[in-house]
């Protein structure tokens, strides 16, 4: 700005220079004596003045040149300014991060130790290859519980193409698209009000029951609709496995589909334009499940079980799922249900509820909130039984969070849990102490 309005000072200084070299040749034309006889002869007059003319013409034509001069810098710095950079550099790299430190107290002490425990440490970046070409990579170190050492897994690894605000495209491994949490709250902690997720909405090889992550296509895009602000989800991949918790077998499938069909899910969501922060949305999930079980002995990869091939059959699971959420003045209001399917080939289906509600409400740095959870399983069900998770489990959160700074918070929440299932036959309460931060 500063070198545009020198330059504007420059020209309008140029030209007033002109116009007054101008008007200077013009006095000295008009106002010069008439030459008389008995002055100097007539000749030496003339050349004189014809000398002093020439001299300023001279000039005028030196300023015409720096004036044209400053006029074209000053278009060029225009042009720069207003015209949109031609020639920026890619790759764009970006790196986050997200981790937690916890202490939980169980009244449960024998299943659930009161111990301090390193969460995930996430490790997100993202690369802007172009202006409608990125990557996303989220790799999570986390802790084995059993053996006490760390684990490195790719979480997430996107490959995403924009074409228009219509038709946009990615691949690779993502969260699933069901639902309002799974894809509001990724892995680091810090990102969510709560120290852990609704139980049935946890990681595959955390005890959750949905299907959370997905290898494969996903397409979206707006669809016209006013202001409906509808938004499309249309999603293909290679869904997830259930199988007892001694098999080898990774819940999310990255490379290797247990029956060769492909999971489809698709999700519809609305932000309406006269109700500002308000949001919800409608989805289905189909995939055809293979669970397989296991028998003792020495399997690939030095396993101690193997698997046994087609001892139990295939069995069609759909989940039904809708959601409202309000998030605006300070207020946050979270509401999601979900409706799981799991038909058996030649039985009848197996239904299982589950959902929650979550309403808080910030205070400067302090946010306290609550929580209700519920899952209703039939003891029936073959994949649930499977993975251990049929059943009645239901019960109230509450917490508060302290925000330190605008990337380091600290929560204190407490857990009642009623639950009537395969592992569990006694109500739990549980504190947990969570220090969550991001960089």
């Amino acid at each position: 700005m500063e070198s545009h309005t020198a330059l504007s000072m420059s020209s309008f200084s140029l030209s007033w220079t002109l116009r007054s070299w101008s008007a200077g040749a013009l006095l000295v034309a008009l106002g010069a004596p008439p030459l008389r006889s008995q002055e100097a002869p007539r000749t030496d007059a003339v050349a004189a003045l014809s000398s002093k003319i020439e001299e300023m013409e001279a000039e005028i034509k030196t300023l015409k040149s720096q004036l044209a001069t400053v006029q074209a810098t000053q278009a060029a710095a225009a042009a720069t300014a207003s015209a949109p950079e031609a020639d920026e550099s890619y790759p764009k790299l970006n790196f986050h991060g997200f981790g937690d430190i916890n202490y939980t107290y169980s009244s449960q002490s024998q299943s659930f130790p009161n111990e301090f425990w390193l969460g995930e440490l996430d490790l997100y970046v993202t690369a802007q290859l172009s202006p409608n070409i990125s990557i996303l990579s989220e790799n999570v170190l986390s802790a084995d519980s059993t053996f006490d050492t760390w684990n490195l897994e790719a979480e997430r690894l996107i490959f995403d193409y924009k074409f228009n605000p219509y038709f946009n495209v990615a691949a690779g491994r993502f969260h699933t698209e069901i639902g309002y949490y799974n894809t509001q709250f990724h892995h680091g902690t810090w990102l969510q009000m709560d120290t852990h997720r609704p139980w049935f909405l946890n990681f595959e090889d955390d005890g959750g029951i949905l299907p959370v992550h997905m290898v494969g296509l996903s397409i979206d895009g707006e669809i016209p609709s006013g202001g409906a602000n509808l938004h499309y989800f249309a999603q293909v991949g290679n869904g997830r496995s259930y199988n007892g918790p001694t098999s080898p077998v990774e819940p999310t499938q990255a490379d290797h589909v247990d029956n060769g069909r492909k999971a489809v899910n698709l999700e519809i969501i609305s932000k309406p334009s006269g109700l500002p922060g308000v949001q919800f949305g409608l989805g289905v999930y189909h995939q055809v499940v293979s669970p397989q079980a296991v028998t003792p002995g020495q399997g690939a990869d030095g396993f101690d079980v193997v698997p046994v091939p087609n001892a139990l059959p295939s069995v069609r699971e759909l989940i039904g799922n809708a959601f409202f959420v309000y998030s605006a003045n300070g207020w946050n209001f979270l509401n999601e249900a979900f409706v799981i399917s799991h038909t058996p080939s030649g039985g009848s289906a197996y239904n299982t509820v589950a959902g929650y509600t979550e309403l808080s409400k910030q205070f400067g740095a302090w946010t306290p909130y609550a929580r209700f959870t519920y899952v209703n399983s039939p003891s029936g069900d073959p994949v649930y039984h499977l993975i251990q998770t049929t059943g009645l489990r239901y019960g109230p959160t509450l917490g508060i969070r302290y925000d330190f700074t605008d990337f380091a918070c600290f929560k204190i929440q407490y857990d009642h849990n009623d639950e009537s299932n395969e592992l569990e036959a006694a109500p739990t309460d549980a504190l947990s102490l969570q220090i969550g931060f991001t960089f």
